[in-house]
């Protein structure tokens, strides 16, 4: 059966030595240099919704391995990998706060792939925010040339009625809006030139891509920027540069009352939905799209509080952001 684990560096170093009482009687040098070796990891059993897996503490704070060259972290974590590889773990949810750039030899739950297939739960909520209804709100996405922009779009334009399309490649997407004419009556403007107006003109954004642009400059002011790209640099420029836009770049999932993260998510997913790969792999048609969608509607699936690099964000009906914590 395959398993997941939760990853997390410990909170003390009290929670180090629970398992491992007689390191705490070590001398530093002598201790440290067994953590590093042998990497004793506390690993708890778990069972989420039917699921198998670990909730596991690795031997060192963050403020401790935040002190580290990243050439003794990335040993540390080599040697968590072949532990949890031997207690048959598939994904795992990386631990969070090292100022590391890590190499996981386990598959990574990011949640990349979870957020599209929410996205437009999330415009829909969004949506009550903006002084119109859903069916006049235009919203425009920014190619990222990658697996997201492909299924954000999928999943967006059977549920609008205003949608652009930016791209620097529109020969791509062509066929594909013709494809969406035929099926729902859908206009879907490409845009690769003129990408002023139609962002002055956009109430929502939906940003798909991974690197580094400045399409945001031209965004009406308080209008939603949904980033759903892996360069968090990006939001962070975002958020100094255009500080009259509600951006958005995570958000949580509530189900039965309990909340999870979209990479927490996506962990359950991977090795419990059939389909889940076909995802990843970009190997579904939209026939099996929509019963993805209905699958996850029918469980009782919804999106819970938005973030804000990092941070819960609250809007209030003008549009403007009334908390962030």
């Amino acid at each position: 059966m395959k398993k997941f684990a939760y990853i997390k560096w410990a909170k003390t170093e009290k929670e180090i030595y629970q398992q491992n009482q007689w390191l705490k009687f070590l001398p530093s040098f002598l201790r440290e240099n067994y953590i590093i070796n042998y990497c004793p990891l506390k690993m708890k059993e778990q069972s989420i919704m039917d699921l198998e897996g670990y909730e596991v503490t690795l031997p060192f704070t963050v403020e401790q391995a935040n002190k580290k060259s990243d050439k003794v972290v990335q040993k540390i974590i080599n040697k968590a990998m072949e532990i949890l590889k031997s207690n048959k773990v598939k994904i795992i949810c990386p631990p969070k706060g090292h100022i590391h750039k890590i190499d996981y030899s386990i598959y990574e739950s990011k949640g990349q792939y979870v957020i599209p297939l929410f996205i437009f739960n999330a415009v829909k909520e969004l949506a009550k925010k903006l002084d119109k209804p859903l069916k006049y709100i235009e919203i425009t996405i920014i190619d990222g040339e990658n697996l997201k922009t492909d299924l954000v779009l999928d999943i967006i334009y059977p549920n609008v009625n205003y949608l652009n399309l930016i791209t620097d490649k529109l020969e791509n997407f062509k066929e594909k809006s013709i494809d969406i004419y035929e099926d729902v009556g859908l206009n879907l403007q490409l845009i690769s030139h003129n990408k002023k107006t139609t962002l002055e003109n956009s109430d929502i954004v939906i940003d798909c891509t991974d690197s580094n642009h400045n399409n945001f400059y031209y965004c009406r002011k308080n209008s939603i920027y949904i980033y759903i790209g892996s360069n968090k640099d990006m939001v962070k420029d975002i958020l100094l540069k255009r500080t009259d836009l509600i951006v958005i770049d995570n958000f949580s999932l509530l189900f039965k009352n309990e909340s999870y993260t979209t990479e927490f998510c996506e962990m359950l997913w991977y090795i419990s939905k059939p389909w889940f790969n076909n995802i990843i792999s970009n190997n579904y048609d939209l026939i099996l799209l929509k019963k993805i969608i209905k699958e996850i509607n029918k469980d009782g699936w919804r999106v819970g509080e938005f973030y804000q690099y990092g941070k819960v964000i609250v809007i209030n009906k003008m549009n403007y952001i009334d908390k962030i914590f």
